[in-house]
């Protein structure tokens, strides 16, 4: 049982996972929030998706997608940005550009 405590400890030491679990422990309430607003648009219940269609219902819709499209759909890039930023910390680096610099590399590779 030791060893295993030991190799969790080292790791967990390790510069690049220390900062990936930093980088979804900050984003975790954003990735919530989009969820939740998400599951209450597509809930297949008949009586709140027909309360959905009424005009107020139309104005909830219009604010979950907002909320949705500000915070899953832009999960790569919170997730890329939170990652370049921790990871360059712990490179001593400044973390504004570590992150600014990962998100730059993001862009570049998925054209």
């Amino acid at each position: 049982m030791e060893n295993i405590l030991q190799m969790a400890d080292k790791l967990f030491q390790n510069r690049y996972i220390s900062s990936i679990k930093k980088a979804f422990t900050i984003t975790l309430p954003v990735i919530i929030l989009g969820s939740i607003a998400s599951l209450v648009n597509n809930i297949p219940i008949n009586i709140v998706q027909t309360g959905l269609s009424t005009p107020v219902g139309q104005v909830i819709r219009a604010v979950n997608g907002g909320i949705w499209l500000g915070s899953t759909a832009t999960m790569a890039i919170l997730i890329a940005w939170t990652l370049g930023y921790y990871l360059g910390n712990t490179y001593k680096l400044n973390g504004t550009l570590s992150a600014l610099a990962s998100i730059g590399v993001q862009g570049v590779q998925t054209r």
